[in-house]
């Protein structure tokens, strides 16, 4: 299947002059995971845009980070007040609330889009 950069026309062969009737490149089209939809292929590793988007959630860039733990230092009253967790859940909900935390999120997930769409497959099953 092949598809029009412009105007999103699908065509079932590739046009010689790999121009659809809007004027617009035609090239290899890619069947997204999710919804099925055909798109311009791009290194989307099986996922459209518009559903990599959709899926770059605070909740899955949680997810994400609970594989990647890493050590901060906070001072020593606040390991002595609070359990790993409850730290952990603290920051969780400030960093939901405040400095842009769902556009923070997404951008987090969209970083490495190769390893986005790894969570994706298993989360998708």
């Amino acid at each position: 299947m092949y598809i029009c950069a412009d105007c999103k026309k699908l065509h079932e062969t590739l046009p010689e002059d790999y121009e659809c009737d809007c004027g617009g490149v035609v090239d290899d089209a890619s069947e997204c995971k999710i919804c099925g939809s055909h798109y311009y292929y791009y290194d989307g590793f099986g996922y459209c845009p518009e559903c990599l988007d959709k899926h770059a959630t605070f909740e899955a860039a949680v997810e994400i980070g609970n594989t990647h733990k890493e050590t901060i230092k906070v001072n020593s009253l606040i390991t002595h007040m609070y359990t790993e967790d409850e730290i952990e859940k603290i920051l969780l909900n400030y960093a939901r609330t405040h400095q842009d935390g769902e556009e923070n999120a997404k951008t987090y997930c969209l970083y490495d889009i190769a390893y986005f769409s790894t969570y994706l497959d298993e989360k998708c099953k």
